[in-house]
């Protein structure tokens, strides 16, 4: 009677095994036709009973092109001041006297002219660290 127990176990398992396999099939919308039997025959020409999959990915459209301007040119007095101190010493100096209001009464940038001053500063602080500290140079005076 052993035999006969070991061979219910086994028919339990394959029984197991059978339902996991249709519950992946399923889970991955493969549908395999009513009476087709997994054999030797199946496995060699398994085209006729499954789909191909499409592992293509689509097309994609060229990138839209951003049309930006950047705002700290709107302000060519501050541009020009920018431009002048660029790469030296006292760049940073002057960025922070634009960013911090020392006086209390100002309206302040907005958040486009910050974001771009602040990118700046990044910029240059970065530059810095690469490069070492600039030597003195001879820059305009700034108010």
């Amino acid at each position: 009677m052993a035999n006969l127990e070991e061979l219910l176990a086994l028919i339990h398992r394959q029984q197991a095994r059978i339902g996991y396999l249709e519950r992946v099939l399923a889970a991955n919308n493969i549908h395999v036709p009513d009476g087709v039997e997994v054999g030797e025959t199946t496995l060699s020409d398994t085209s006729s009973y499954f789909p191909a999959l499409d592992l293509s990915e689509p097309e994609k459209p060229p990138p839209k092109r951003l049309e930006t301007k950047a705002s700290v040119e709107d302000l060519p007095r501050i541009l020009e001041t920018l431009l002048k101190l660029w790469g030296h010493s006292t760049f940073d100096e002057y960025l922070d006297r634009l960013v911090i209001d020392e006086r209390g009464n100002r309206q302040g940038f907005s958040p486009d002219v910050m974001e771009e001053l602040l990118f700046l500063g990044r910029i240059s602080r970065g530059k810095l660290r690469l490069i070492g500290v600039p030597p003195p140079i001879q820059h305009p005076k700034v108010k």
